[in-house]
């Protein structure tokens, strides 16, 4: 079923746009997957555009592109640990989220198995995670109520050329000889106490299609857009443009392309297979993974129309909220689309440059795309530092087998809300149980403070590394490996709040460096952190470690000999500083922390006590003040 945004909804974002506007539904091509009252939903178009030049060295045609679905609960029941993936779904169990299905093909030799030349070597998707990488292709989105919905992208990349520089697609204009790849997309629910699972597989072919320039990412002139539209819209001028409400990491910019000259819509390929050409049309926003970081920048929403000029006079307007993908268009004399790419800033600082695209049907099985990616777009998305600050604290000290008490603090210094839960994208606060202590049950939700009015927050918990989750505490709580805290609601600018969990030191401390160290971050979704803390604790033991600093001055050959003969005394008020010497090799190196420090007493002697087994350094402060003048050190 297509979905497509109520007039009321649609037009909010352009009231004046109402009047005289005519919208047509048209029929879906979405495949779709049901269990209970979970649905998965795909809005992605049946093809792949591969240049039909492509084995030219001057082909610049689109080698990615983003799928899509939409996850919906028609139940009457809210939707827990709701999760959707794509990759290679086998069992439930064995599957490769990011990793997609490979195959042969005939006459082309693969990209992957069996080596370049292998006519058996096979080809795949390439999911594009950018600096998340594969991870990003699992996306968490903890609750979802009765009769909501989440969209979710993922941008994936497409051979388009086999090992020995074969186009993928066949010679003829039918898809018998083209490639075609499958992937899967999947979601997994608890619908009370019943889990859920729906899985899609679909197939796309990389079809040869030609570049038409005529077809341009920017129009040439004004004039193809009707002069009403124009009015409406305010827009007298060909332009890409983005806004946002501020850029930085948890907020949104919408990179608006004004406009898509689509050109005349024809019949095209039989995509559905139902004997009737498909007259469609697809607007995509990254044709060139190699620009785009998905780990920086995620797809989240996108609005969509397209304004169609008749044969016959007048024109139909297609609209559409998260359909980039039109078809069936009536007769015409040329088309026009406007999309408005809404993206959120996962990290910053960072930029990325978009590469958008278009395809449309041509004549019988023929469709063409233009691919010079919008010739003026440079680093389009920008995102700037996150706001966000965060304040990390540990106990400082601890004995193997007492605990240690860690808070994670964090305001909103930012001039807007961050987080978008109805995306999936709340703010998230996370930390990971360190080595050498275990996760103490109930601590994660004992005395957290939020200060927003009505605020909650769900706990989430990992016993594999933060590759799944739970919102139940394992048993035993030891064998929680990870933590996170979801924001329910975005978190307001000057809002602020306080998490905190509790570990134990295990006895007896085995672990070779003598500090705990434990980094906590925020960040949006699934996204790595925005922003990160890092506190230490060092472990106390019964060692001690002390010597002498003294004045190696003795005569003759006990001059600056580095042992400390009868006659040469101790330098008192002299600071030492005791560091983890952590790859033993008598240096202290860069990252090595200090420990401790001690100061001489009136013989010149030093003591450093509870230490546990370890390698240490002790070194002078040579920058201290109550070094003689004049005097180096001999050891």
């Amino acid at each position: 079923m297509r979905r497509y945004l109520s007039l009321r909804i649609w037009f909010a974002r352009f009231p004046w746009l109402v009047t005289g506007c005519f919208l047509l539904t048209t029929h879906g091509l979405a495949s779709e997957a049901t269990d209970g009252g979970l649905r998965v939903e795909v809005i992605t178009a049946y093809n792949f555009v591969v240049d039909s030049n492509i084995e030219s060295q001057s082909s610049y045609g689109p080698e990615s592109a983003f799928i899509g679905a939409i996850i919906h609960n028609d139940g009457a029941t809210t939707l827990s640990n709701v999760t959707a993936m794509t990759g290679d779904y086998i069992d439930g169990s064995s599957d490769t989220p990011g990793t997609y299905p490979s195959r042969p093909h005939m006459n082309l030799f693969g990209l992957l198995t069996g080596g370049s030349y292998d006519p058996q070597g096979e080809f795949a998707l390439t999911h594009e995670g950018g600096s998340i990488g594969v991870a990003e292709a699992t996306r968490f989105f903890g609750t979802l109520e009765p009769g909501a919905s989440i969209p979710v992208y993922w941008l994936v990349s497409y051979p388009t050329k086999d090992a020995l520089g074969h186009a993928v697609h066949g010679p003829s204009v039918k898809p018998d000889d083209d490639l075609w790849l499958e992937y899967d997309i999947w979601a997994t629910a608890d619908e009370g106490l019943t889990d859920r699972s729906a899985v899609v597989t679909r197939r796309a072919t990389m079809r040869n299609e030609i570049s038409a320039m005529a077809n341009k990412i920017l129009p040439n002139s004004v004039n193809k857009v009707p002069l009403y539209y124009q009015e409406l819209l305010e827009k007298y001028a060909a332009e890409w443009i983005s806004t946002n409400d501020d850029g930085t990491p948890g907020t949104r910019i919408i990179a608006e392309g004004v406009w898509y000259d689509l050109g005349n819509i024809g019949h095209g390929f039989d995509n559905d297979g139902d004997l009737v050409p498909d007259k469609n049309a697809w607007m995509q926003p990254v044709g060139n993974a190699g620009t785009f970081d998905a780990g920086l920048f995620r797809l989240i929403e996108t609005r969509a129309f397209v304004v169609v000029k008749l044969k016959g006079g007048g024109e139909q307007v297609f609209q559409g909220e998260n359909q980039l993908y039109f078809e069936n268009m009536p007769e015409n004399n040329g088309a026009i689309g406007w999309v408005g790419y809404t993206f959120m800033p996962l990290q910053g600082p960072g930029a990325a440059q978009l590469s958008p695209y278009q395809e449309t049907a041509s004549g019988y099985d023929n469709e063409k795309f233009n691919g010079d990616y919008g010739a003026s777009l440079v680093e389009f998305l920008i995102s700037g530092e996150s706001k966000i600050i965060l304040d990390k604290n540990a106990t400082p000290t601890v004995i193997p087998g007492s605990n240690i008490f860690y808070s994670l603090s964090f305001t909103n210094d930012g001039e807007v809300a961050v987080g978008a839960p109805e995306f999936g994208l709340n703010m998230v606060i996370s930390d990971k149980i360190p080595r050498g202590t275990t996760y103490l049950s109930g601590s994660a939700t004992g005395s957290n403070t939020i200060s927003m009015a009505g605020a909650d927050y769900l706990v989430l918990y990992s016993t594999n590394n933060a590759l799944t989750w739970s919102t139940e505490e394992p048993v035993p709580a030891s064998a929680v490996t990870d933590i996170q805290w979801w924001m329910s609601d975005a978190f307001p600018t000057s809002e602020y709040g306080s998490v905190t969990f509790e570990v134990n030191a295990t006895d007896p401390y085995v672990q070779p460096e003598p500090m705990i160290c434990n980094t906590g971050g925020v960040g949006f979704g699934n996204g790595p952190p925005a922003v990160e803390d890092k506190d230490c604790t060092l472990v106390v033991g019964s060692n001690t470690v002390g010597d002498t600093v003294w004045a190696d001055t003795g005569a003759g050959n006990a001059f600056a000999n580095g042992y400390q003969n009868t006659d040469e005394v101790g330098v008192s008020n002299i600071t030492v500083f005791l560091y983890w010497d952590a790859n033993s090799n008598g240096l202290v190196d860069s990252g090595e922390p200090v420990l401790k420090s001690a100061v001489t007493d009136t013989n010149g002697n030093y003591l450093i006590e509870g230490l546990i087994d370890g390698n240490y350094l002790a070194v002078l402060d040579v920058t201290d003040p109550d070094i003689p003048f004049g005097y180096t050190l001999t050891t």
